[in-house]
């Protein structure tokens, strides 16, 4: 329905009214007025000047507006006690200036009432504002009241209204001096409905400074809010029209009469229209006619003008149909008495559109104006009693709509009863096994459940209490199950299943073992003991064993013992076998190392290894440590002697066999040796054969030479020079090499070479014949060298009986006799008769100090053998040799070559002395076997 408001219309609802105050007594301060349509405030925003108090949810909004395109929105607490209220300043009384107020107002729906529940909204007058809740005092011009009824003060009925749409009001508040009554006068809607009260001048306040909206406990949407003054006694004029087709659509004429327009106290002179609502008047005259292109909402104002140039305006908003009929919304409310925690339906089914369909369906569920769902069919809960104002609007196909509205009671929720349910696990549950019964499937629709009660037998009684319980069945059966449930309000319910319970299947065993160590050595003795393997539901007949990890059965029996050969890595597995037939199966693993014994048997062989390779006679002693080894792992296998006792000899035997290690080190040139310290086989020969080889090619030289013929002179010197050199050849070779080394037979043989081939003309200068030399010295090294060692190792016959005393007895100083002599006295069977001598630990520390004491004597041996060397590079007789066959003067070569044999002669006895020599082998080879010797004897 239409409605005509005064200065604009929304909706078709109704436009603007006017509300005009007459003064009573004079302010104290001066009444300024208000005009205020929102369309200059932004949405969201708050008038200039304006005050809150209570709810601060106040803003302007465009979600609403009754005229232009926004609005003041203020929100209560729905149902609660905090009402908003907002305050718009005048300036103070108007006294006995006639004033109009006016405005327009969209009270919120109907619904659940609070603290402030007689009323929707209310306008009123304040003395002071902002502050607080109750500052100030205020009275009361205009109330909505719950019943749908305006009131002015007195409980005057002045008019009626619908929550949720819109109210145009218009006051008049006069006061003629000296009088004692105030006189307010209603006009609502536009005159729809008037109405006249008074009231008691004296009681009104002089110090008004505030028009006060007050929202009570809902959400009020205020258009525009006007106070002002009507000056010179002319009232504001009434602006009103109508329009024809009252549903106009595309290409229509509309006619618009502004004929219902008036003023009180004269007459209208002036029409204006702004057809289109562009805010340009482009129309005039009291019938103007206008068609529309396009269909839409179309705002039209009216502005009239009096013959005291007072104006006044109205809008209303024209919708232009495309000749589209609108469609027709209805809906219904299922269940039509719900009570709290219902869940409703809305069903807009029955809505219709006789031309199309409908497109939208809007709810707006509470009545606060909002759009809470859409669709055709929408559910919602109910959490609280009171009554509904439930609004629909429909939309069709070409944008035409239509709204419906209901209201609808919810009561109280009558208890409703539990639903009992539950689930068994396992399903089905297994004789002489727990089965768990779990009721948590129960629900009660409004509250809880509060006792659970079993009965396993179905004899009515009660066997467990619990959401979730235990019980056993004794033997397979069909057992009847009930389960009854109680709520917190005493309702119940009960279910009753019939449980099938099956036999028992067979549960396999479990396998378990644990072993006596789990890091034996070789060879020791492991028990494996399965006693903690079990069966639930029957016994163990079987126990089987893969001790070694290769997949095959070893061993069976609940305990078993094995010994395992090597070290490694072995994973065990056992397996059980129950009464009926079903296995388990466990794994474990074992670390096994190597035995004390075994791992200095292996350090011993690696030694004797080493020693064979570094000599260059066949010592042997890898077989000898290879025999000892296994003798001895032999002799505790048969309990001839204990662990430890084996252990300490092959110590001994180790530590002994390091000695002639370390003197083979010391002595010999074997290619093998990567680490020689000292090489005393190599050392001693290259002075001795290369101070002897240039003697020799000397002689030889001598000799070839006087053959030929040569002066007397010459040939006494020359005689004297080779007898002299022959002297210390002899000298020089029994002095370093002793006479088990034949060096003398390979230096004639090089000599008589490099002669013959100066006398053939091959080595024709003195640079030639030193190569020469030098290859025939390096050769005859090699040879003589390898012999010393070899002397060494095997041939060395210097007894050392004085040396060791009786406990020794004869014995050869080579190495290789020392070895003998350590391996025939540590055996498994003279230490099992007359055990270990001395200390095991002190015949080790032997063993180091006889290895350090080696060490020492080659290295003064070495000084010695310096000594020598030295002596030997401070002469040359190669030089003299090849001169004695290609220098003319014989007697100038002859007196050189006898004064450098002679000189070398001379110093041979010292350069050459037998310390630094074969008797420095000898020394060493005396000490290796003092270190055996003691490693024997501890």
């Amino acid at each position: 329905m239409n409605r005509q408001f005064g200065r604009r219309t929304f909706l078709g609802l109704g436009a603007a009214a006017s509300i005009a105050v007459g003064g009573t007594t004079v302010g104290r301060a001066t009444f300024s007025g208000l005009d205020q349509d929102f369309e200059s405030v932004s949405v969201g925003g708050y008038p200039d000047g304006w005050r809150k108090d209570g709810a601060t949810d106040q803003s302007v909004v465009s979600e609403r507006s009754h005229g232009g395109s926004r609005s003041l929105r203020i929100k209560g607490g729905h149902g609660g006690c905090w009402e908003a209220i907002a305050n718009a300043p005048i300036g103070g009384h108007p006294g006995e200036t006639a004033v109009r107020f006016s405005g327009a107002i969209l009270p919120g729906a109907a619904g659940s009432f609070g603290c402030h529940d007689k009323y929707y909204a209310r306008l009123k007058l304040r003395t002071d504002a902002g502050g607080g809740w109750s500052d100030g005092s205020s009275r009361s011009i205009l109330t909505m009241h719950r019943d749908g009824t305006l009131y002015a003060p007195g409980n005057v009925a002045v008019g009626s209204f619908s929550p949720g749409e819109w109210v145009g009001y218009d006051i008049t508040y006069r006061y003629d001096g000296g009088a004692d009554e105030i006189t307010l006068e209603y006009e609502i809607d536009g005159g729809s409905s008037r109405g006249t009260t008074t009231v008691d001048a004296a009681s009104w306040e002089t110090d008004i400074s505030y028009l006060t909206l007050n929202s009570g406990d809902f959400t009020a949407y205020w258009d525009s809010v006007v106070a002002k003054t009507v000056g010179g006694g002319n009232q504001v004029p009434n602006a009103a029209f109508q329009y024809a087709p009252s549903s106009p659509t595309v290409e229509d004429d509309v006619v618009f009469d502004a004929s219902d327009a008036s003023d009180a106290d004269g007459s209208i002179v002036g029409y204006a229209w702004d057809i289109d609502g562009d805010g340009d008047y482009d129309a005039t005259g009291e019938t103007v006619v206008r068609s529309y292109d396009s269909s839409g909402e179309y705002p039209v104002s009216l502005r009239v003008t009096d013959d005291d140039g007072a104006t006044a305006v109205t809008t209303r908003t024209v919708a232009v149909g495309s000749g589209n009929s609108a469609p027709s919304a209805a809906f219904r409310i299922e269940p039509q008495s719900p009570t709290v925690g219902d869940t409703l339906t809305f069903d807009a089914s029955g809505a219709s559109d006789a031309d199309g369909s409908i497109r939208r369906y809007e709810w707006d569920l509470d009545g606060d104006g909002d759009t809470d769902a859409t669709g055709r069919t929408v559910e919602r809960t109910v959490e609280r009693a009171g009554t509904y104002e439930v609004v629909l609007r429909v939309t069709d196909d070409d944008g035409a709509t239509d709204r419906a509205s209901r209201s609808i009671t919810v009561g109280e929720a009558e208890n409703r009863p539990p639903t009992a349910e539950f689930e068994v696990s396992p399903s089905p549950p297994v004789a002489g096994s727990t089965a768990t019964f779990d009721a948590s499937a129960s629900t009660d629709p409004d509250g809880s459940i509060a006792r659970y009660e079993w009965d396993f037998g179905g004899d009515g009684g009660v066997d467990a209490e619990g959401p979730s319980v235990e019980h056993t069945f004794e033997e397979a059966r069909d057992a009847t199950v009930v389960l009854r449930v109680t709520d917190d309000d005493g309702a119940g319910d009960a279910v009753e299943r019939t449980v099938s319970v099956a036999e028992p299947e067979n549960e396999p065993p479990s396998a378990v073992f644990d072993s006596s160590t789990t890091e034996p050595m070789a060879g020791e003795q492991v028990r494996f003991d399965a006693s903690a393997s079990t069966d639930p539901d029957g016994e163990i007949r079987e126990y089987r064993w893969d001790l070694t990890g290769d997949g095959s059965r070893d061993a069976t029996g609940r305990t078993v013992e094995y010994a395992y050969e090597s070290p490694g890595e072995y994973t065990v597995t056992l397996t059980v076998v129950d009464d009926a037939g079903a296995k388990g199966t466990t794994r474990g693993t074992l670390t096994v190392t190597e035995s004390p014994l075994d791992s200095l048997a292996s350090a011993h062989l690696k030694t004797a290894e080493r020693v064979d390779a570094i000599s260059v006679a066949n010592l042997d002693a890898t077989a000898k440590a290879r025999r000892a080894n296994r003798a001895f792992t032999d002799a505790v296998e048969r309990g001839d002697i204990d662990h430890a006792t084996a252990i300490n000899a092959i110590r001994r035997l180790d530590s002994g066999l390091s000695v002639t290690e370390h003197t083979l080190e010391h002595i010999g040139p074997a290619d093998e040796l990567s680490s020689n310290r000292v090489d005393l086989a190599q050392e001693m020969a290259l002075p001795t054969i290369n101070t002897a080889m240039e003697l020799v090619l000397t002689v030889v030289s001598i000799a070839k030479k006087v053959s030929q013929g040569v002066g007397l002179g010459t040939k006494a010197i020359l005689s004297t020079a080779k007898s002299k050199a022959k002297d210390a050849v002899k000298t020089i070779l029994k002095g370093m090499l002793g006479r088990k080394i034949d060096a003398m037979s390979k230096i004639n043989y090089e000599a008589n070479t490099i002669v013959g081939e100066i006398i053939a003309g091959g080595l024709n200068t003195v640079g030639a014949v030193n190569d020469a030399v030098e290859a025939a010295v390096q050769r005859i090294i090699d040879t003589v060298s390898t012999s010393i060692q070899y002397y060494a190792e095997t041939r060395m016959a210097a007894g050392v009986s004085p040396l060791v005393g009786s406990f020794v007895g004869s014995t050869p100083a080579s190495l290789a006799a020392g070895i003998d002599f350590l391996y025939a006295f540590l055996t498994p069977e003279r230490v099992a008769e007359d055990g270990l001598r001395g200390d095991t630990n002190a015949a080790m520390s032997a063993a180091t100090d006889a290895s350090h004491s080696i060490a020492n004597e080659a290295e003064d041996t070495q000084g010695l053998i310096r000594d020598a060397k030295e002596f030997g590079e401070s002469f040359s007789l190669t030089e003299s040799v090849h001169r004695l066959w290609n220098d003319p003067s014989l007697w100038e070569v002859a007196k050189t070559i006898g004064s450098v044999v002679l000189f070398v002669a001379g110093g041979v006895v010292d350069a050459f002395a037998t310390g630094g020599g074969i008797g420095a082998l000898v020394k060493i080879n005396v000490t290796h076997h003092l270190g055996l010797f003691n490693a024997i004897r501890g």
